[in-house]
């Protein structure tokens, strides 16, 4: 059993104990993280996929929209598909 702390724009939201391991997908469709606009999640501070599978305490942070980096990592991608279509 481990422990993991999951933060939302790192404000501590939960701690939650789990008997085995499981994808983050799993937490963050989840109606208790479901509801933020999340575009990008941390895990011991590395970007990572949501399909990272999780067997260790961790700290989860999951970065939204309306935060600054979170708006930055939006315009990014949002500028890197117009580029890629531009140039299609």
């Amino acid at each position: 059993m481990f422990k993991t702390e999951i933060k939302i724009n790192d404000v501590h939201y939960k701690k939650i104990a789990f008997a085995k391991s499981f994808k983050l997908k799993e937490i963050i469709t989840r109606k208790l993280i479901g509801e933020h606009k999340i575009v990008a999640v941390t895990v011991n501070h590395e970007y990572v996929n949501i399909d990272e599978v999780i067997s260790e305490k961790s700290q989860i942070n999951c970065i939204t929209y309306f935060s600054h980096e979170g708006r930055l990592i939006y315009q990014d991608t949002a500028i890197f598909i117009m580029m890629k279509a531009f140039y299609r």
